[in-house]
Formats: C-alpha cells, sequence, structure tokens
C-alpha cells in the first residue's frame, strides 16, 4: 500500500469538495455509549429545511469501508423484522430532529429509547436503521489511507444507490478489485470524529454536538455537560418478565471422547438465542479445559469475534476452569449469574460453572468467527491487518447457519458430538433439536424478576431530540454556552467540571482553561460590570505563567 500512498493523497485531496451542510445536518453523535454499544450508539439528524425529508431508501456507509456488494437501504419505511413487515418512521419534518438508532437491535421499537432517554421531546422522530452492526461508530477509529483529509470516522448518509456509487472509486487492480468509500461528496448529509485531540473528549459515555460550519473540524464539535444545554444522563431501563423464551442446549455436558490437543475448546455455542429483546443477553458459548487450570483473574483473557472495534482491555477476568472440567461464558452486562442459574439449572445435577464476561461479542445468528486470546499482544496481533484472524488464539471457532452446518438452529445451541472430531469441521457439530441432534439437549426453564432483564444501563449523556441552544460557534471562556462569559463559567471551571466548549487542552479543565476565560471576560451580550474572580493562590501561579507565555508569544 505505501507505495500508492503519495498518489491517493492527492486523488483524494483533489476530489474532496464541500461537506453537505445543505438541508439535513448531523447535529449529535453517540458513539461511545457507556454499555452495550451495539445497541445503544445513535446519532441525530436535523432538517434545517422548510419541507419535510423521507430518508426511506438512504443508505449508510462509512468512508475507507469496502463497497457493499448488495447496496440495500439501511432505512426503509417498512423493514423486514422476524418474519413480518413492519413499520418504521422515516419522514423527518420541517425543522424537525430525528434520532436514527439500531433498529433490529431494539426491536424497531422507539419506545424502549425513549424509556432509557426520558427527556426526549414528544415530536421526536425515530428512526430504525438496518445493518447497523456492519456500519458501528467505533470508539477509536483509524485513520483511512483512501480518505487522509478526512477524520478518521467518517460517516456518509445517501440518497440513494446512484449517489452512493459515485463516492466510491476503485483502488484495486483489474485482477483484484478493491472498491472503496472515499468521499462524502454525493451524500445528503455527512459527519466525522476522532477520539484523539483536538477532538473533544467524551469521557466514554457522553455524546458530540454539532455546532456549524465544516462538519468534520474538531472545533464545530462539544461534548455534552449535564445540565448545560438540555444535556442529561440515560436511564436504566428493563424489559417486562418473562425475560427469556424456551430454548435447547446442553451446557456443562461434556462430550464423549478424548481431545485431540490439550488447552481449552469450545464445546458448544448458543448463537441464536431465543431472546424476548432481538439482542444477545442469552448467548453463551461452552468451553472445555483439557490442559493445566485456566484460572481468569490471575492471566485475564480477550473473548471477541471479527466485527466491530478492538477490546481496550480483556474481558474475561474472573472465574476458572480445572483441568477435565467444563465453563459456561455468557454476557454478565445483560443478564445475571442467577438469572443463568435459573435458565440452565437442573436439580440433582451438578451447578454449570458460569463465567460473566464483559463487552460480550454478539454472535451472529447467520455465521460468525470469534475466538479467545490469552495475551493482549496475541490479541492486538490478530486484528492489526485487514482481515481480522484467529491464528494466535487459544480457542476458536467459525460456524455458520447452513449446510454442511446444522440448520434451523433458532433457539437451539450447537454442540461439538465427539472430542475427537476438530471443531473446524462442520459435520462434526449438532443442534439441540431434530434430526442427528444432541441426545443431551433440554429445554431451558423460564425467568421471571421483578424489573426483568436490563435493557439499558443508563448513565450516559446526551440530549437526543433537543435542539441545541445558539448552534454558532462558541465565544472562547464561555464555558456554559448561555452566550456571554461571565462569572458562571468561572464557577464552571472553578469546580474541576468538564467544560463543553474548552478552547485549551482537550479533555483537561486547567490554568490554561482560566487563561482563556480571563481574557475573554465580558464578551457577549448582557454582562454586568463586576470583578473578576481570582482562582487560589497555587492556580493563581499557574495562571500568572499561562499568561505570560500567552504575552511573550504575542
Amino acid at each position: 500500500m505505501k507505495h500508492v500512498l503519495p498518489a491517493l493523497l492527492l486523488f483524494a485531496v483533489m476530489h474532496h469538495g464541500a461537506p453537505a451542510w445543505g438541508q439535513l445536518i448531523v447535529s449529535e453523535v453517540m458513539y461511545d455509549p457507556g454499555t452495550d454499544e451495539e445497541r445503544w450508539e445513535w446519532f441525530e439528524v436535523r432538517n434545517m429545511g422548510p419541507a419535510a425529508v423521507d430518508l426511506d431508501g438512504y443508505l449508510i456507509d462509512r468512508v475507507g469501508d469496502r463497497v457493499r456488494t448488495a447496496s440495500s437501504p439501511n432505512i426503509t419505511a417498512q423493514p423486514f423484522f422476524e418474519g413480518e413487515l413492519i413499520t418504521n418512521p422515516t419522514v423527518l419534518p420541517a425543522g424537525g430532529l430525528a434520532v436514527l438508532y439500531p433498529g433490529p437491535e431494539l426491536g424497531y421499537d422507539a419506545s424502549r429509547f425513549r424509556a432509557a432517554w426520558s427527556e426526549t421531546p414528544v415530536g421526536t422522530t425515530f428512526i430504525g436503521v438496518e445493518g447497523w452492526s456492519t456500519n458501528r461508530l467505533t470508539n477509536a477509529p483509524k485513520p483511512s489511507d483512501y480518505a487522509p483529509n478526512l477524520p478518521a470516522m467518517t460517516v456518509g448518509l445517501w440518497q440513494d444507490e446512484v449517489a452512493y456509487q459515485l463516492d466510491t472509486a476503485d483502488f484495486g487492480s483489474p485482477s483484484a478489485p478493491d472498491r472503496r468509500v472515499f468521499r462524502t461528496d454525493h451524500a445528503a448529509v455527512a459527519f466525522g470524529y476522532d477520539d484523539t485531540a483536538p477532538w473533544p473528549n467524551t469521557l466514554g459515555n457522553r455524546s458530540l454536538l454539532y455546532l456549524d460550519g465544516d462538519p468534520f473540524l474538531p472545533g464545530n464539535w462539544v461534548r455534552t455537560n449535564a445540565p448545560w444545554g438540555n444535556a442529561y444522563e440515560s436511564q436504566a431501563t428493563y424489559l417486562e418478565s418473562p425475560i427469556n423464551l424456551p430454548e435447547f442446549g446442553s451446557p456443562g455436558v461434556r462430550p464423549p471422547g478424548q481431545p485431540l490437543t490439550p488447552g481449552l475448546i469450545i464445546t458448544e455455542v448458543m448463537a441464536n438465542a431465543a431472546t424476548t429483546t432481538g439482542s444477545a443477553e442469552w448467548e453463551w458459548i461452552e468451553v472445555l479445559n483439557t490442559g493445566p487450570t485456566a484460572d481468569f483473574a490471575a492471566t485475564p483473557h480477550w473473548l471477541d469475534d471479527d466485527d466491530g472495534s478492538n477490546l481496550e482491555s480483556p474481558n474475561v477476568a474472573e472465574g476458572r476452569v480445572e483441568t477435565g472440567q467444563i465453563a459456561v461464558l455468557y454476557n454478565a452486562e445483560a443478564a445475571t449469574l442467577d438469572q443463568m442459574r435459573a435458565a440452565w439449572g437442573r436439580p440433582g445435577v451438578e451447578p454449570i460453572n458460569w463465567i460473566g464476561v464483559t463487552d460480550w461479542p454478539s454472535l451472529a445468528n447467520g455465521g460468525d468467527r470469534f475466538g479467545l486470546w490469552n495475551s493482549g499482544g496475541e490479541y492486538a496481533a490478530d486484528r492489526a491487518g485487514e482481515t481480522v484472524t484467529l491464528d494466535r488464539a487459544v480457542a476458536s471457532l467459525e460456524y455458520d447457519d447452513s449446510a454442511p452446518w446444522p440448520t434451523g438452529v433458532d433457539g437451539d445451541a450447537i454442540r461439538l458430538k465427539h472430542l475427537m472430531t476438530p471443531p473446524g469441521d462442520p459435520s462434526a457439530w449438532a443442534r439441540a433439536r431434530g434430526a442427528n441432534a444432541d441426545p443431551n439437549g433440554y429445554q431451558s426453564a423460564e425467568v421471571t424478576g421483578s424489573t426483568g432483564l436490563v435493557d439499558h444501563a443508563g448513565g450516559d449523556e446526551g440530549t437526543p431530540g433537543h435542539i441545541w441552544p445558539n448552534i454558532d460557534s462558541p465565544l472562547p471562556g464561555d464555558y456554559n454556552r448561555d452566550g456571554r462569559v461571565d462569572a458562571a463559567d468561572y464557577s464552571l471551571w472553578r469546580d474541576g467540571a468538564p467544560l463543553p466548549t474548552e478552547t485549551a487542552t482537550a479533555g483537561v479543565t486547567d490554568e490554561a482553561d482560566y487563561a482563556v476565560w480571563l481574557t475573554s471576560y465580558g464578551l457577549g451580550a448582557g454582562v454586568a460590570t463586576a470583578a473578576v474572580p481570582e482562582p487560589s493562590a497555587g492556580i493563581a501561579l499557574g495562571v500568572v505563567l499561562a499568561i505570560s507565555g500567552l504575552l511573550s508569544v504575542r
């Protein structure tokens, strides 16, 4: 790739037109929710024009991604979900706001989003988006070689296939084509972000708010800072009981035979759980240990599939599996240990060794590739290339839902029939029911609870559906965004609160921010004349030095 980068840079610069700041703007982005990111990422689109806009048929894609072979729309008025056509609002009224959320992941049920974000104004349009998992809003995006002049993560919304294809180009060769999205010139609206300075630091649970101007420039975005600008925290929500549906499997039951090699072996997978929520709460992965004791607290592991962004830290960090024993990994952020025990425990049978996993990799119903790594270096090495590999994983599996793999597995686990057969052989697996079924398979029990299953953990901060006040470039030092630089901004700085419009050190509330406020004091309308507040003695010395430094370079 290196030998084409100079030409690629020139190509990208010459072919990057003005961003689309027309009738539609992306006014807010939640790319890093606190938990369960696949369900609770979202972004907000505002219609600035005098006429309504129908997003039915729009395509969404990320710059740098390979062009999709089947470019079906991501937004449709009647998506096909769970065997039937359902209604999905797609019209954005003039002057209105729409929240775009992962449609299938939330069951195309906007009431679930509104329950978590209860202060969303009446009249906000909620639009479910298909294919969100292939367009994830990555937390730590890598700059694209195909569009080096755009933010590391750049997303466009195109009105139709024709407009979409105009923003793609082939960067390969006649024998090995490599068609990529490389710009958003023909998109109806686009936005970008990065997780490094000078872009605002979202602190792991806050949204980004657009101000004005070029949406690809970091200075035109701020992070939320409740309670300013209508920002508030989302609340925890729960789904009504019962919180599971009947499923079939044999978790905790060892397959017959002797293993081919020592170590951890994946022996059963519940990838297509019969969940009530359309997500991954009841998925699980069974592992047999034929090597030395695996102590995940002493040696944390990484469990991940080949989709989405990389894990920032190991997510299997508790429990242990003794030699010859079995453990079942489950999604600890969506289901509790008691719930898993209630669903799969049986009287008179030895309890299952359940081990909780954070940042669970949602297992695709139609097939997936996942692995378990015992080293951060090995995990990173397998994900460093263009294509994620499982070469360094201590245990891995690539499965499918079509023949020769077991088919029709809705609500059924698939299980390795014999330890002498390699897990990569599709014929080595059996489903929990039907022809050639696992003889040990049994039905899970119904689990009920007073609050139900966790749907949204709460604690995110944003302003979905609210129009950010005074959408214009912020005044330097106007830390509460009220259009003036006064003592209230000083109080916000003094208390050490995160500053949504800081103009000094990104992500840090420090003396440099005080210096900006001091030099801007009095700007804006209606600022009463008063003595300028002084920082504490220790901070004052730093401020003096900072201001001296500023004056010395003028």
